[in-house]
C-alpha cells in the first residue's frame, strides 16, 4: 500500500492506529466492568481490535515505503528509527 488518493497511505493509517488502539482498550475495560455493555459491545470490540491489529503492520510498511521516497532531512531522521 503506497497511496490512498493523492496522500501517502502512512499518513492516513497512522490516524487509524492512533484512534483504534485506545478505543479498543477503553471498550475492553467497559465490557469487563459492565455485563450490559458486554452483551452489546462484545462483537464490536473484537472487530475494532482486529482492525487495529491489522493496521499496525500496514502502517509500518507504508511508513517505510514513504521513508525511502523522501529526502533524508533532520526531521525525517528524528521521526524514523536509527538503522
Amino acid at each position: 500500500m503506497t497511496t490512498i488518493g493523492v496522500l501517502p497511505a502512512h499518513i492516513l493509517l497512522v490516524h487509524a492506529v492512533v484512534v483504534l488502539i485506545p478505543l479498543s482498550a477503553i471498550l475492553v475495560v467497559v465490557i469487563a466492568i459492565s455485563s450490559r455493555a458486554r452483551r452489546r459491545l462484545d462483537v464490536l470490540t473484537v472487530i475494532l481490535a482486529l482492525v487495529a491489529l491489522i493496521s499496525v503492520p500496514l502502517t509500518t510498511e507504508a511508513g517505510e515505503w514513504l521513508e525511502h521516497r523522501l529526502p533524508r532531512t533532520a526531521l525525517l531522521r528524528t521521526h524514523t528509527p536509527a538503522r
